[in-house]
């Protein structure tokens, strides 16, 4: 979602069964189930986001699922992602920041699932059953190009939040679309 957006898609919806297979395999890996695999990008948004809201594309991306691992778990998530029968995927990114990052894919029920680790020691928070980075941290992640869908409404409610004090996790602007203009 790096380009501006395009008012007039603003409707646009995530497929249901695509955001239900990612989640399925979020809540069977145990990723964001404690505060070792912690989620970050669209599904940290997702989380930190009111339960229950549609899921519009242009809000938070569900194209994948960012996991943020501290270093002293990456080698056993590795091996039960392999073991799961993920596969390292190579990608245009690795080796481009001081953060390790892995790509590993699997398609589940039809669904390309694509899970991306960054080994990165990080502060949590815990919310809606499930532990998310920080959204101060995350933010800091976009400027430092590790998650590039800096464009989405998540992200930017958050920044204009955070500039005002105000704690976005469960804030109703997370998930308010903007009038196509």
């Amino acid at each position: 979602m790096p380009a501006p957006h395009n008012p007039t898609r603003y409707g646009e919806i995530w497929p249901d069964k695509q955001v239900q297979v990612l989640h399925d395999e979020i809540v069977r890996l145990g990723l964001g189930g404690n505060p070792d695999t912690v989620l970050s990008g669209g599904w940290a948004w997702h989380f930190m986001s009111p339960d229950g809201h549609v899921e519009y594309k242009h809000l938070h991306d569900h194209k994948d699922i960012d996991v943020i691992v501290r270093r002293v778990c990456a080698t056993e998530v590795i091996i039960r992602l392999r073991t799961e029968g993920y596969v390292r995927e190579k990608t245009r990114h690795d080796g481009k920041t001081d953060t390790p990052f892995y790509r590993f894919t699997k398609d589940v029920d039809g669904v390309h699932v694509i899970i991306d680790l960054f080994v990165k020691d990080t502060s949590p928070i815990f919310t809606r059953a499930m532990y998310v980075m920080n959204p101060d941290a995350l933010l800091g992640l976009y400027d430092e190009g590790i998650h590039a869908s800096n464009m989405c409404i998540a992200v930017q409610a958050a920044r204009k939040l955070r500039a005002n004090g105000i704690w976005p996790s469960g804030h109703e602007s997370l998930v308010q679309l903007p009038s196509p203009e």
